[in-house]
Protein backbone atom coordinates (compact mmCIF):
# COMPACT_ATOMS: atom_id res chain seq x y z
CA UNK A 1 0.00 0.00 0.00
CA UNK A 2 1.54 3.30 -1.10
CA UNK A 3 -1.14 5.90 -0.44
CA UNK A 4 -4.50 6.34 1.25
CA UNK A 5 -7.43 8.73 0.85
CA UNK A 6 -9.08 9.53 4.17
CA UNK A 7 -12.68 10.54 3.51
CA UNK A 8 -14.28 9.34 6.74
CA UNK A 9 -16.23 11.49 9.23
CA UNK A 10 -14.11 14.40 10.44
CA UNK A 11 -13.69 13.06 13.96
CA UNK A 12 -11.69 10.07 12.65
CA UNK A 13 -9.21 11.97 10.45
CA UNK A 14 -6.47 12.48 13.02
CA UNK A 15 -6.12 8.89 14.21
CA UNK A 16 -6.40 7.43 10.72
CA UNK A 17 -3.88 9.88 9.24
CA UNK A 18 -1.39 9.17 12.01
CA UNK A 19 -1.85 5.42 11.54
CA UNK A 20 -1.13 5.83 7.83
CA UNK A 21 1.92 7.95 8.59
CA UNK A 22 3.26 5.34 10.99
CA UNK A 23 2.93 2.77 8.19
CA UNK A 24 4.77 5.11 5.77
CA UNK A 25 1.65 5.50 3.63
CA UNK A 26 1.15 8.84 1.83
CA UNK A 27 -2.02 10.66 2.92
CA UNK A 28 -4.70 12.61 1.09
CA UNK A 29 -7.10 13.72 3.82
CA UNK A 30 -10.44 15.34 3.11
CA UNK A 31 -11.13 18.76 4.50
CA UNK A 32 -11.59 19.73 7.20
CA UNK A 33 -8.38 18.03 8.31
CA UNK A 34 -9.77 17.48 11.81
CA UNK A 35 -12.26 18.91 14.30
CA UNK A 36 -9.69 20.97 16.26
CA UNK A 37 -6.56 22.93 15.39
CA UNK A 38 -4.48 20.69 17.63
CA UNK A 39 -5.61 17.54 15.81
CA UNK A 40 -4.79 19.16 12.47
CA UNK A 41 -1.28 20.07 13.62
CA UNK A 42 -0.85 16.54 14.97
CA UNK A 43 -1.46 15.28 11.42
CA UNK A 44 1.01 17.75 9.92
CA UNK A 45 3.74 16.90 12.41
CA UNK A 46 3.10 13.15 12.21
CA UNK A 47 3.37 13.07 8.42
CA UNK A 48 6.43 15.33 8.46
CA UNK A 49 8.16 13.07 10.97
CA UNK A 50 7.32 9.99 8.87
CA UNK A 51 8.66 11.64 5.71
CA UNK A 52 5.48 11.06 3.70
CA UNK A 53 3.38 13.29 1.46
CA UNK A 54 0.39 14.97 3.09
CA UNK A 55 -2.27 16.64 0.97
CA UNK A 56 -5.57 18.19 2.04
CA UNK A 57 -8.61 17.72 -0.19
CA UNK A 58 -9.20 21.36 -1.11
CA UNK A 59 -10.59 20.34 -4.47
CA UNK A 60 -11.85 23.77 -5.55
CA UNK A 61 -8.28 24.65 -6.48
CA UNK A 62 -8.52 21.91 -9.09
CA UNK A 63 -11.70 23.14 -10.78
CA UNK A 64 -10.36 24.07 -14.18
CA UNK A 65 -12.06 27.48 -14.24
CA UNK A 66 -10.35 28.35 -10.95
CA UNK A 67 -6.99 27.29 -12.36
CA UNK A 68 -7.71 29.53 -15.35
CA UNK A 69 -8.57 32.39 -13.01
CA UNK A 70 -5.36 31.89 -11.03
CA UNK A 71 -3.22 31.99 -14.16
CA UNK A 72 -4.97 35.16 -15.35
CA UNK A 73 -4.41 36.83 -11.98
CA UNK A 74 -0.75 35.81 -11.94
CA UNK A 75 -0.31 37.22 -15.45
CA UNK A 76 -1.73 40.57 -14.36
CA UNK A 77 -4.73 40.53 -16.68
CA UNK A 78 -6.89 42.34 -14.09
CA UNK A 79 -4.04 44.22 -12.42
CA UNK A 80 -3.72 44.05 -8.65
CA UNK A 81 -6.52 42.15 -6.93
CA UNK A 82 -8.17 44.58 -4.53
CA UNK A 83 -11.27 42.66 -3.54
CA UNK A 84 -12.55 39.08 -3.83
CA UNK A 85 -15.81 37.39 -2.98
CA UNK A 86 -17.00 33.78 -2.69
CA UNK A 87 -20.55 32.50 -2.14
CA UNK A 88 -21.28 28.84 -1.42
CA UNK A 89 -24.82 27.72 -0.62
CA UNK A 90 -25.82 24.06 -0.41
CA UNK A 91 -27.91 21.47 1.46
CA UNK A 92 -25.97 18.24 1.87
CA UNK A 93 -28.92 15.99 2.73
CA UNK A 94 -30.61 16.80 -0.56
CA UNK A 95 -27.68 15.40 -2.55
CA UNK A 96 -27.82 11.95 -1.03
CA UNK A 97 -30.95 10.88 -2.88
CA UNK A 98 -32.42 7.58 -1.74
CA UNK A 99 -29.33 6.36 0.13
CA UNK A 100 -29.38 6.21 3.91
CA UNK A 101 -28.90 9.61 5.50
CA UNK A 102 -25.72 10.15 7.47
CA UNK A 103 -25.65 12.47 10.43
CA UNK A 104 -21.94 13.10 10.89
CA UNK A 105 -22.15 16.43 9.04
CA UNK A 106 -24.90 17.55 11.39
CA UNK A 107 -23.53 16.44 14.74
CA UNK A 108 -21.01 18.70 16.43
CA UNK A 109 -19.08 15.89 18.07
CA UNK A 110 -18.49 14.24 14.68
CA UNK A 111 -18.15 17.19 12.32
CA UNK A 112 -16.73 19.93 14.53
CA UNK A 113 -18.55 22.73 12.76
CA UNK A 114 -20.70 22.97 9.66
CA UNK A 115 -20.74 26.10 7.54
CA UNK A 116 -17.26 27.21 8.62
CA UNK A 117 -15.20 24.03 8.55
CA UNK A 118 -17.03 22.24 5.75
CA UNK A 119 -18.39 24.63 3.13
CA UNK A 120 -16.50 27.69 4.36
CA UNK A 121 -13.15 25.91 4.25
CA UNK A 122 -13.43 25.61 0.47
CA UNK A 123 -14.17 29.31 0.04
CA UNK A 124 -11.46 30.51 2.43
CA UNK A 125 -8.82 28.32 0.81
CA UNK A 126 -9.88 29.26 -2.72
CA UNK A 127 -9.86 33.02 -2.14
CA UNK A 128 -6.54 32.95 -0.29
CA UNK A 129 -5.00 31.02 -3.19
CA UNK A 130 -6.51 33.20 -5.92
CA UNK A 131 -5.62 36.48 -4.22
CA UNK A 132 -2.11 35.12 -3.72
CA UNK A 133 -1.62 36.55 -0.25
CA UNK A 134 -1.93 35.12 3.25
CA UNK A 135 -4.62 36.37 5.59
CA UNK A 136 -3.50 38.99 8.11
CA UNK A 137 -6.77 39.56 9.91
CA UNK A 138 -10.13 37.80 9.89
CA UNK A 139 -13.52 38.56 11.41
CA UNK A 140 -16.75 36.64 11.04
CA UNK A 141 -20.25 35.88 12.21
CA UNK A 142 -21.58 32.32 12.47
CA UNK A 143 -25.27 31.72 13.10
CA UNK A 144 -27.66 28.82 13.40
CA UNK A 145 -30.66 29.88 11.34
CA UNK A 146 -32.29 26.71 10.02
CA UNK A 147 -30.86 23.62 11.73
CA UNK A 148 -33.45 21.45 13.54
CA UNK A 149 -33.17 21.45 17.31
CA UNK A 150 -31.95 17.84 17.51
CA UNK A 151 -28.78 18.69 15.58
CA UNK A 152 -25.80 19.67 17.72
CA UNK A 153 -23.89 21.78 15.22
CA UNK A 154 -23.33 25.36 16.24
CA UNK A 155 -23.78 27.01 12.86
CA UNK A 156 -25.39 26.61 9.45
CA UNK A 157 -24.60 30.08 8.12
CA UNK A 158 -21.42 32.15 8.17
CA UNK A 159 -20.15 35.50 6.96
CA UNK A 160 -16.37 36.05 6.94
CA UNK A 161 -14.28 39.11 6.06
CA UNK A 162 -10.54 38.67 5.52
CA UNK A 163 -7.78 41.25 5.20
CA UNK A 164 -4.76 39.94 3.29
CA UNK A 165 -1.13 40.89 3.82
CA UNK A 166 -1.12 42.42 0.32
CA UNK A 167 -3.79 44.92 1.36
CA UNK A 168 -6.53 43.08 -0.53
CA UNK A 169 -9.85 42.18 1.08
CA UNK A 170 -12.04 39.13 0.55
CA UNK A 171 -15.47 38.08 1.76
CA UNK A 172 -17.02 34.63 2.23
CA UNK A 173 -20.73 33.89 2.57
CA UNK A 174 -22.01 30.33 2.93
CA UNK A 175 -24.86 28.28 4.35
CA UNK A 176 -25.89 24.64 4.65
CA UNK A 177 -29.66 24.87 4.14
CA UNK A 178 -30.13 26.37 0.67
CA UNK A 179 -32.30 24.31 -1.68
CA UNK A 180 -30.49 25.95 -4.58
CA UNK A 181 -26.85 24.90 -4.81
CA UNK A 182 -25.00 28.10 -5.69
CA UNK A 183 -21.27 28.66 -5.90
CA UNK A 184 -19.72 31.83 -7.25
CA UNK A 185 -16.34 33.51 -7.10
CA UNK A 186 -15.48 37.07 -8.10
CA UNK A 187 -12.12 38.84 -8.25
CA UNK A 188 -11.93 42.61 -8.66
CA UNK A 189 -8.67 44.25 -9.69
CA UNK A 190 -7.70 47.81 -10.55
CA UNK A 191 -7.65 46.87 -14.26
CA UNK A 192 -10.43 44.31 -14.56
CA UNK A 193 -12.56 41.60 -13.00
CA UNK A 194 -12.94 37.81 -13.15
CA UNK A 195 -16.21 36.08 -12.31
CA UNK A 196 -17.42 32.50 -12.25
CA UNK A 197 -20.77 31.20 -11.05
CA UNK A 198 -22.72 27.95 -10.96
CA UNK A 199 -26.22 26.94 -9.97
CA UNK A 200 -28.50 23.91 -10.18
CA UNK A 201 -28.18 23.88 -13.99
CA UNK A 202 -24.40 24.34 -14.16
CA UNK A 203 -22.17 22.10 -12.01
CA UNK A 204 -19.47 24.05 -10.16
CA UNK A 205 -16.83 21.79 -11.76
CA UNK A 206 -17.53 23.31 -15.17
CA UNK A 207 -18.88 26.78 -14.39
CA UNK A 208 -18.13 29.35 -17.12
CA UNK A 209 -15.55 32.04 -16.46
CA UNK A 210 -16.01 35.68 -17.49
CA UNK A 211 -13.04 38.02 -17.76
CA UNK A 212 -13.48 41.79 -17.96
CA UNK A 213 -10.26 43.71 -18.55
CA UNK A 214 -9.25 47.25 -19.47
CA UNK A 215 -6.18 45.97 -21.29
CA UNK A 216 -5.96 45.67 -25.07
CA UNK A 217 -5.13 42.16 -26.26
CA UNK A 218 -4.76 40.69 -29.69
CA UNK A 219 -4.91 36.95 -30.31
CA UNK A 220 -1.19 36.43 -29.74
CA UNK A 221 -1.17 38.48 -26.54
CA UNK A 222 -3.89 36.43 -24.92
CA UNK A 223 -2.81 34.13 -22.10
CA UNK A 224 -2.18 30.56 -23.16
CA UNK A 225 -5.22 29.26 -21.31
CA UNK A 226 -7.51 31.30 -23.54
CA UNK A 227 -5.70 30.76 -26.85
CA UNK A 228 -5.33 27.01 -26.34
CA UNK A 229 -8.79 26.46 -24.92
CA UNK A 230 -10.63 23.43 -26.28
CA UNK A 231 -13.74 25.40 -27.28
CA UNK A 232 -12.52 28.94 -27.94
CA UNK A 233 -15.28 31.52 -27.79
CA UNK A 234 -13.89 35.04 -27.66
CA UNK A 235 -16.11 38.09 -27.88
CA UNK A 236 -14.44 41.47 -28.34
CA UNK A 237 -16.21 44.79 -27.86
CA UNK A 238 -14.83 48.30 -27.49
CA UNK A 239 -18.02 49.75 -26.03
CA UNK A 240 -20.29 47.24 -24.37
CA UNK A 241 -23.53 48.92 -23.43
CA UNK A 242 -23.79 47.08 -20.12
CA UNK A 243 -20.04 47.07 -19.41
CA UNK A 244 -18.86 50.57 -20.40
CA UNK A 245 -15.80 50.52 -18.13
CA UNK A 246 -14.31 47.34 -19.56
CA UNK A 247 -12.64 47.32 -22.97
CA UNK A 248 -12.49 43.56 -23.32
CA UNK A 249 -14.99 40.89 -22.36
CA UNK A 250 -13.85 37.27 -22.62
CA UNK A 251 -16.24 34.47 -21.59
CA UNK A 252 -14.57 31.07 -21.19
CA UNK A 253 -16.41 27.75 -21.01
CA UNK A 254 -14.28 25.09 -19.30
CA UNK A 255 -14.22 21.50 -20.58
CA UNK A 256 -16.04 18.94 -18.48
CA UNK A 257 -13.22 17.59 -16.37
CA UNK A 258 -13.65 16.38 -12.80
CA UNK A 259 -11.88 18.50 -10.21
CA UNK A 260 -11.66 15.40 -8.00
CA UNK A 261 -9.87 13.43 -10.71
CA UNK A 262 -7.48 16.35 -11.26
CA UNK A 263 -6.79 16.55 -7.52
CA UNK A 264 -6.02 12.83 -7.21
CA UNK A 265 -3.85 12.96 -10.32
CA UNK A 266 -1.88 15.79 -8.73
CA UNK A 267 -1.50 13.81 -5.49
CA UNK A 268 -0.19 10.74 -7.32
CA UNK A 269 2.16 12.89 -9.38
CA UNK A 270 3.62 14.44 -6.24
CA UNK A 271 4.35 10.96 -4.87
CA UNK A 272 5.93 9.68 -8.09
CA UNK A 273 7.95 12.84 -8.75
CA UNK A 274 8.75 13.62 -5.10
CA UNK A 275 7.10 17.05 -5.17
CA UNK A 276 5.17 18.91 -2.51
CA UNK A 277 1.37 18.93 -2.99
CA UNK A 278 -0.30 22.18 -3.92
CA UNK A 279 -2.18 22.21 -0.63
Amino acid sequence: LDAAIIATPNCFHRDQALAAAEAKVHVLVEKPMAITNKEAWDIVEGCKKAGIKLMVGCDRRFCIQNEYAKELVDQGVIGKVLMANAIMYEHWDLYQGSIAKTDFRLKGEKAGAAAVSDTGAHAIDLLTWLVGSEVKRIVGVAKRLAMPEDYTLLDDTVWILMEHKSGSYSCVTCNRFSRAAIQSTSLYGNEGSIMTSSDATTPFQTAPLAVFTDKDYNAEDLPRIIRDYRYPQLFWAEDLVNRPVSKRWVPIYPPRESNYARMIKHFVGCILEDKEPRV
